[in-house]
């Protein structure tokens, strides 16, 4: 096929708010005019978003003195949940009315573009003790326990040296980072951060339940969570950085790990191992 030498826009920064950013040259690569131009159909390649890749940056402070609490915490984040939904930002420009004209229409001025609140959710299924559950319930009970709608911190340390409580203290922070296809750093789509970031419950009620004759059943969390949303030209950048401190654009499968190289030793003297033995034992030439 025909190849398109400047089907990507080079000086784009003031669109992108960042540096090094392309665009499709979609001034030459229009296609949906009166008819195609497949010659230039490079610069008309649409875009696909793969799934994004979600980066715990902070930990609460409070789980320093607790074993394993910030390795379970991100562990669950980046690598455990099934789906996260809630994390998109959508920014939105309001209107100013002007004056209304002769024939009734109201002409308007652009008013004040804010972001939407977010409302991050991430779905977990369940692990054995009920880990999930459990863990977000001391990690909300350690800021307020519904014993006493205070925290319970000072008895779980068993410490009276707490100093009053912070956002760093008790929230946690993540990365949101949008790749395309490559996984390359420099070709990220988008990237920014989610911070004060605390759940608004378990993720859902305990599960107890009694059915006599009724199957067992497994548990699936949805842990919503608070946040603030922080993007910018610099959020992008810094999360060009973690993607390249990640590295995942080098991560090859095809080297990957197998669970085993060779049969267990127990099974050496059964199934096609043995036919084999006895075939070369029993089989001669006549």
């Amino acid at each position: 096929m025909p190849v398109m030498k400047d089907s990507l826009l080079k000086n784009v920064d003031y669109f992108a708010g960042r540096s090094n950013q392309t665009f499709n040259n979609i001034i030459k690569g229009g296609q949906l005019g009166i008819g195609n131009h497949m010659p230039n159909i490079d610069a008309a390649t649409p875009v696909v978003f793969p799934n994004a890749i979600i980066v715990v940056t902070h930990t609460p402070d409070m789980f320093d003195d607790i074993p394993y609490a910030p390795e379970i915490l991100t562990t669950l984040i980046e690598r455990h949940a099934q789906s996260v939904d809630g994390i998109s930002p959508n920014l939105t420009l309001s209107e100013v009315d002007g004056y209304i004209l002769e024939n009734g229409q109201s002409v308007k001025m652009p008013g004040i573009s804010k972001y939407d609140e977010l409302a991050p959710s991430f779905t977990f299924k369940e692990l054995s003790g009920n880990m999930v559950y459990k863990f977000m319930e001391t990690w909300i009970t350690m800021m307020s326990d519904p014993n006493t709608g205070y925290s319970k911190l000072s008895s779980m340390l068993n410490t009276k040296e707490i100093d009053p409580l912070v956002y760093s203290y008790f929230s946690m922070d993540i990365a949101v980072i949008q790749p395309d296809v490559t996984l390359l750093p420099a070709n990220i789509i988008d990237g920014f951060f989610l911070t004060c970031m605390y759940p608004k419950s378990p993720g859902s009620d305990l599960g107890v339940k009694r059915l006599v004759g009724g199957d067992v059943e497994g548990k699936e969390r949805v842990v919503e969570f608070n946040t603030v949303l922080q993007k910018s030209a610099s959020t992008y950048k810094a999360c060009q950085t973690i993607m390249e401190m990640l590295k995942l654009h080098e991560v090859d499968y095809d080297n990957q790990v197998p669970i085993t190289t060779e049969i267990d030793y127990k099974l050496s003297d059964t199934g096609i191992t043995k036919e084999v033995e006895e075939i070369i034992n029993d089989f001669k030439e006549l």
